[in-house]
């Protein structure tokens, strides 16, 4: 079964509060949900349309669809999709057999969720989920209101009576929805309404009604923002806001087959003027000024290293820094939690570049002598790495172990002979 979901639109709900006789504004976020196979596509924007009218009516005060297709504009995630009237239908992942469908998105500048090969279950679920209740948080919601076209079924009597033969046909669309906490995304209330129609055949009578699913839309839509406009009470008692929590990032730095940066241990001999060669492969490590971007959920936070306040629950975390493959993980915040040394893999062309930086360095041997040349490309390999926010761990290599002979020349102190 594919599913195939629109953000319709952002609404201020106005809670009833029975100790006080001012009404209390709440905000809730509005996902439309087609589970009854791609044919009713295109019908998703239609009950769309009809759910924001009626639950106007219910207390509900919409805000504009562009005000949420221009938030989603800076919402990142590899799983949705921003469509709008300049991007052909053929940019938009669809389900199989949506084409009119994404023709719809397409003229109407909204946003699909779907699957794609690289997403695991996990990731897909938190998609179709957790990361709408982030962007609706990240809207100022307090609720979401989720309806879902969940079945369209028919059913055929055929009569004999009198000598007449009758086909009575009733159709039946079913649309489930439910109202989340925007804080936890837990259920606050749900149903499932039934809409019906009866159509009559025989052989004086032939009726064609290319209006049905239409009106069984708009029935339903009624249904629906009456049943929620009754309960509206219970959601706003079961409202409540979890404070954000603070946790803190830093980085680490990887090779393309995910091992520790690191580079050839040059030392200088006690002369100050030979060059040895170590065995050792001194780890390269990031300082403050390493600057990597974070997301949670597609919004940035700030860079890391650094503390950040976010929201609790299951988040989608992304740290991006230009030259490395994204890293991507599903966490769950706490209070107080560390992301230590996440591991930032470089990619093609960021490793190049990092190569090109310390051919020098390759090419040193045992034996050499610190030339003026060699001081003035250590001095701007030095200077290089601090701009990039690299620095040399001196302490001890990949493996653990250290080289007695000599002395480091990525040590800060020996630094100071290139004017470092």
């Amino acid at each position: 079964m594919k599913t195939f979901l629109i953000i319709a639109a952002l609404a201020t709900l106005t809670a009833v509060c029975q100790a006080q006789n001012a009404p209390t504004p709440r905000k809730a976020a509005i996902f439309i949900e087609n589970r009854a196979g791609p044919a009713l596509n295109d019908k998703v924007s239609v009950l769309e349309d009809f759910l924001t009218s009626r639950i106007t009516e219910k207390g509900f005060s919409v805000i504009s669809r562009e005000v949420v297709v221009n938030a989603l504009k800076t919402y990142r995630s590899a799983e949705v999709v921003v469509a709008s009237a300049a991007v052909s239908s053929a940019a938009v992942a669809t389900p199989s057999g949506g084409t009119a469908a994404v023709a719809e998105v397409a003229k109407a500048g909204a946003a699909q969720v779907a699957s794609t090969p690289t997403t695991t279950t996990t990731d897909q679920l938190l998609s179709d989920n957790t990361s709408a209740l982030r962007l609706a948080q990240n809207m100022g919601a307090d609720y979401l209101f989720i309806a879902a076209i969940t079945s369209l079924g028919t059913e055929k009597k055929a009569m004999d009576a009198y000598g007449v033969k009758t086909v009575n046909v009733l159709h039946t669309l079913r649309v489930s929805y439910k109202v989340l906490d925007g804080a936890e995304g837990a259920s606050l209330i749900a149903a499932t309404v039934k809409a019906t129609k009866t159509t009559r055949f025989d052989e004086n009578l032939q009726t064609e009604d290319s209006d049905l699913l239409n009106g069984l839309l708009e029935e339903a839509a009624n249904q629906v923002a009456d049943d929620a406009g009754r309960k509206v009470a219970t959601v706003a008692a079961a409202a409540k806001q979890l404070p954000p929590v603070e946790i803190a990032v830093s980085c680490g730095v990887q090779d393309l087959v995910q091992l520790p940066l690191s580079i050839p241990d040059v030392r200088l001999l006690e002369d100050g003027k030979s060059i040895y060669i170590s065995t050792n492969m001194m780890p390269i490590v990031t300082t403050p000024q390493f600057a990597a971007t974070v997301e949670m959920d597609g919004i940035a936070v700030g860079s890391a290293p650094g503390k950040f306040k976010v929201s609790q629950g299951l988040s989608k975390m992304r740290v991006t820094r230009a030259g490395f493959t994204p890293y991507e993980r599903t966490v769950k915040p706490h209070d107080g939690q560390e992301f230590k040394d996440v591991p930032l893999q470089m990619s093609e062309e960021g490793y190049k570049r990092w190569k090109d930086n310390i051919t020098f360095l390759l090419l040193i041997k045992s034996g050499d002598k610190l030339t003026d040349g060699l001081r003035e490309m250590m001095g701007g390999f030095a200077q290089t790495l601090r701009q990039s926010g690299y620095r040399v761990d001196t302490k001890t290599d990949i493996k653990g172990t250290m080289e007695a002979k000599g002395k480091s020349m990525f040590d800060g102190a020996t630094l100071k002979v290139f004017g470092e």
